[in-house]
């Protein structure tokens, strides 16, 4: 379990809790047959496209450059499907369905986790 994760531009949390996923089978593994109620975010770092396959539930998206500013958004990424970052994308931050919110995260926003 990581430390939370913070919107330093706006100066906010937007997970208390997350899982750094950096290891293979973490990576691999993912949100499938996993929820939110153990921890807040799941963040996949040096990567730059992710899928919902095997998820019974939609997630939000929060894409991020290499000095972790936001470069795109994704809410609501249903099951079954693949999603690209933005070009530039270094890291991507999965988060339940309905957390994000124009007033939480913004495209150019700075996060630190």
């Amino acid at each position: 379990m990581a430390d939370s994760i913070r919107n330093v531009s706006r100066d906010l949390v937007l997970a208390k809790r997350s899982i750094v996923a950096r290891r293979f089978w973490t990576r691999f593994r993912g949100m499938i047959g996993r929820d939110f109620s153990a921890f807040d975010a799941m963040v996949f770092p040096n990567c730059s496209s992710v899928h919902t396959f095997w998820m019974s539930r939609p997630i939000d998206l929060v894409y991020l450059d290499r000095d972790d500013r936001v470069l795109g958004i994704r809410a609501d990424a249903k099951p079954w499907r693949t999603f690209f970052g933005a070009r530039g994308t270094r890291t991507i931050v999965e988060m339940a369905a309905g957390t994000l919110s124009e007033d939480l995260v913004r495209e150019g926003d700075q996060l630190a986790w």
